[in-house]
């Protein structure tokens, strides 16, 4: 008889999120999303930082939460702090992690 395993505990079709004061933003962390928000990075070599986390943010999240994420009116610092927090729960990763390697890259 063939090998069988199932994958059905082991997986989940929960949405992962992150909150900022009453905005959950809820993060489409699929693979098929994941790879669009890659490929408009890498073929968008004309934008500036704030247009590429923006591009990004809107796969990852949606245009009704990036209306809702503007509405918060929060500082530049802020909102790369929002987009690492986006990309650790994409990643499975811890905010400091992600922040320790955008600081990694930066310089």
């Amino acid at each position: 008889m063939a090998k069988h395993i199932n994958l059905d505990s082991k997986l989940s079709s929960e949405k992962p999120t992150v909150t900022i004061g009453d905005l959950t933003l809820k993060v489409n962390d699929e693979k098929s999303n994941i790879l669009k928000m890659n490929s408009v990075m890498k073929n968008s070599t004309d934008l500036t930082e704030i247009e590429m986390i923006d591009k990004s943010l809107e796969l990852l999240i949606g245009k009704k939460s990036m209306q809702e994420l503007e509405k918060l009116k929060i500082s530049f610092s802020e909102y790369k702090k929002v987009y690492m927090a986006v990309i650790a729960v994409v990643n499975d990763q811890e905010l400091s992690e992600v922040e320790e390697n955008f600081r990694k890259n930066s310089q």
